[in-house]
């Protein structure tokens, strides 16, 4: 379990089992993130988290600076961000393998893959307004503004487990 405190933004690992230390690593957010996850990127422990404000970071690294949901599993990220026109865009990210990276990490996020780019599995149009409900192995599924569920299988997942 992770709790952040308000005035540092310091987060810190706690365990609730009595064999365990009460808290083991500590890591400290650049903003107070309403939502928190860990995941193993490129071998080491980073941690996922989401401002009010809709700034995705892994770490003290700005991801994505309209990031509306998220959802982690073992080896990917999925996120759905927000776009000016009729739709928003999923994206999905292997953790095993590297990441957009942006000139400026802490203010300025990565120049992320587009929808334009014919060979790029990475993401994929949703409608606007849809959130990540949960993802079970290949299957993604978005609630829609009207409270309908929907199911998608993104390529990129869907190809790691049929390879």
């Amino acid at each position: 379990m992770f709790i952040q405190t308000v005035k540092e933004r310091a987060v810190h690992k706690v365990y609730l089992s009595a064999e365990a230390p009460a808290t083991d690593k500590s890591y400290l957010l650049p903003h107070l993130c309403s939502r928190l996850a860990a995941a193993y990127v490129s071998g080491s422990e980073v941690l996922v988290g989401l401002t009010q404000s809709q700034r995705l970071y892994l770490g003290d690294k700005l991801f994505s600076s309209d990031c509306t949901s998220f959802s982690l599993t073992q080896t990917f990220l999925a996120f759905v961000k927000a776009t000016s026109g009729l739709s928003h865009e999923l994206f999905i990210y292997d953790l095993n393998r590297a990441l957009p990276v942006s000139a400026n990490p802490g203010t300025e996020a990565p120049k992320l893959a587009s929808l334009a780019q014919e060979s790029n599995f990475n993401v994929r149009a949703v409608e606007r307004g849809a959130r990540i409900v949960a993802i079970n192995g290949a299957r993604t599924v978005l609630q829609m503004p009207r409270g309908n569920l929907e199911g998608v299988a993104p390529r990129i997942m869907l190809l790691t487990q049929v390879i």
